[in-house]
């Protein structure tokens, strides 16, 4: 996982220009080429929820003990990156390509922990109104295209990666 960076400035001929530092930037780029993958976007004015699972390398230094501990989830990352900030990072990278404009996303649920296998889980779906709860065939046959896109690109593409992606 990896933060939102902070802008950086510099003056040119006298006017001030801000820029997004480069690790951010390469790291946006790989969260928006594997998600361009999916080939769905929600529709504007769509509202969504992002879950957004952390998981972090487990360090080498430690106990045997320790790790399992770790893997057991009795012993949580406490260090940086902060969750702002990679909530930051993946809403931003996914504007234009997943959906039209974070502001679409209403909920977001967050949780990092170690994993023997470092990297970052998204999982995007839209909030039903009451009024769209009845499940429609239209529906169905989205996730299901969804789901035979994610099968095509196969496992170990996405584990190279460090990035997995869910729509529901």
């Amino acid at each position: 996982p990896q933060g939102k960076g902070r802008p950086r400035f510099c003056n040119k001929n006298g006017k001030t220009f801000a820029y997004t530092p480069k690790n951010t930037a390469d790291y946006e780029t790989r969260i928006r080429n594997y998600a361009g993958i999916i080939r769905r976007k929600f529709r504007r004015g769509t509202p969504l929820e992002v879950d957004i699972y952390a998981h972090y390398k487990i360090p080498e230094s430690v106990s045997k003990k320790a790790k399992q501990e770790m893997l057991e989830l009795k012993i949580l990352p406490t260090k940086k990156p902060d969750c702002d900030n990679i909530i930051k990072v993946v809403l931003d990278a996914l504007n234009g390509v997943l959906y039209e404009d974070d502001a679409q996303v209403c909920n977001v649920n967050f949780k990092k922990f170690y994993s023997a296998e470092p990297c970052v889980d998204i999982k995007i779906r839209t909030i039903e109104t009451e009024e769209e709860k009845e499940p429609t065939e239209k529906k169905k046959l989205d996730t299901k295209h969804i789901e035979d896109l994610l099968k095509k690109a196969g496992e170990e593409w996405k584990a190279k990666r460090g990035l997995r992606y869910e729509t529901v």
